[in-house]
């Protein structure tokens, strides 16, 4: 983002990016998905919801919506982000900060 932001700024052009953390998608939305989180056949829903809190470090967090991801678009795409540039965010609830799995997830 940097190399681009520094290339276009010249031409009043912006560039960032956005790194998602685990959303709720159809992508996640099907047995395969839910029997690996799991860790058998025959998951559910919830059991992949409950490994989800195991890569975030917020409290209370699993797989979020896609409106976060949305939002955070709409951020930088208005005003308040006019000079905001060569930038990437994390919204991954805390998943880059952990050093591995949350052991220890606070729902």
């Amino acid at each position: 983002m940097k190399n681009i932001a520094l290339e276009l700024a010249p031409y009043g052009i912006r560039c960032n990016s956005i790194n998602p953390g685990a959303i709720k998608t159809p992508m996640t939305d099907h047995q395969g998905a839910w029997d690996m989180f799991a860790g058998h056949p025959g998951g559910t829903e919830q059991d992949m919801i409950e490994g989800g809190y195991s890569f975030t470090a917020l409290k209370g967090t699993s797989f979020m919506d896609p409106q976060v991801i949305a939002n955070t678009a709409l951020y930088l795409n208005s005003e308040l982000a006019a000079n905001v540039t060569g930038v990437t965010i994390p919204v991954d609830a805390g998943h880059l900060i952990l050093t591995g799995i949350n052991t220890a997830p606070v729902k």
